[in-house]
């Protein structure tokens, strides 16, 4: 068997946090009050039972954003190896 059977399985679970906070700031409804103070709705917090509009935290979505970045390099090599793999 080939072995970048594991390693896709655990890239696949180290998606999962981050697949998640990408979808909430994607998804959920974003607002702007007269003062210019930006909030989102939280309809569906996994594990997090607060619901509303809450402000939002605008390094937690910089943080996000790299963490796809890293993924997305993650991604890359697996995708290198499995055609490494194949290839053989």
């Amino acid at each position: 068997m080939w072995s970048f059977i594991k390693p896709m399985r655990v890239f696949a679970n180290d998606c999962r946090d981050t697949s998640d906070k990408r979808n909430r700031i994607v998804h959920d409804p974003w607002y702007v009050d007269e003062s210019g103070r930006t909030a989102r709705h939280r309809s569906m917090p996994r594990g997090d039972l607060t619901y509303g509009i809450k402000d939002h935290d605008r390094q937690e979505i910089l943080d996000t954003i790299e963490a796809i970045k890293k993924l997305a390099d993650r991604a890359e090599g697996l995708r290198s190896e499995i055609f490494a793999q194949l290839d053989a």
